[in-house]
């Protein structure tokens, strides 16, 4: 006896589809929007996104840092907005959560040099850490 489609041929794929399971929601985080500036060089800008950036991993979402309008990123900013995400997020997981749009090639060097520091620090602090705690 063959299966009763109650949903009909047209509708069942469609029907399949809302099955899967959802891709990870997104948010996005305009610079420019948060910072007002064309350039983004200092400590604080960088700190206010690492706050928005963590506080939406811990709520389960994927971001966006698009980076539309913005001309020119000082590897400071990088090191305050996306090198402290290393001290609780390993590479794989912000490969996987953080998506870099509207970045030039140039600022793409600097940030993938931000990132191999601040993979070494975190590390190594979490290496002196560990040793720390058991001679304690």
């Amino acid at each position: 006896m063959k299966p009763l489609n109650i949903i009909g041929n047209e509708n069942f794929e469609s029907f399949a589809k809302s099955l899967a399971p959802l891709e990870a929601v997104k948010k996005e985080i305009r610079v420019y929007d948060i910072t007002g500036a064309r350039a983004v060089m200092d400590t604080p800008d960088g700190e206010n996104i690492y706050r928005k950036l963590l506080d939406y991993f811990k709520n389960g979402y994927s971001v966006i840092l698009n980076f539309e309008k913005v001309d020119t990123i000082l590897s400071m900013f990088l090191n305050s907005a996306i090198a402290p995400l290393y001290s609780s997020y390993d590479s794989e997981f912000l490969n996987e959560h953080l998506i870099i749009k509207n970045m030039s090639n140039e600022d793409k060097i600097t940030l993938k040099r931000v990132n191999s520091r601040a993979k070494q620090f975190y590390k190594e602090n979490k290496v002196t850490h560990s040793i720390s705690k058991r001679t304690s």
